[in-house]
């Protein structure tokens, strides 16, 4: 067994719960992985009481998180692009030369 704390699951609800990461294409390798960290912490033996709502409240909670970063992410990137796009103050000729007539003379 790969995964302990899934056995007893009928094959048919772990697969269905499995579904999405299969659908994302990871491999057998990369679901006991995954299915491993959400286990850590866990106290020895415990099992959940409905393994397949546990998975998919999982790979739900996880997919609303890599939806947040990816927003997050798109948010600075065009704050970046703004910042990036917008003239500086110095670029205009008339305010250039009312700061250079309003600086104090150097001592």
């Amino acid at each position: 067994p790969l995964v302990n704390w899934v056995q007893g699951t009928p094959l048919r609800k772990l697969a269905f719960a499995l579904r999405p990461l299969i659908d994302q294409g990871l491999d057998v390798q990369r679901i006991v992985l995954r299915l491993d960290d959400w286990a850590y912490g866990w106290k020895p033996g415990w099992r959940p009481t409905n393994t397949p709502a546990l998975i998919a409240a999982r790979i739900r909670r996880d997919a609303e998180e890599a939806a947040r970063s990816a927003a997050a992410a798109e948010e600075a990137r065009r704050e970046e692009e703004a910042r990036a796009a917008a003239p500086h103050p110095m670029d205009n000729p008339e305010w250039r030369a009312w700061v250079e007539t309003s600086r104090p003379a150097a001592p």
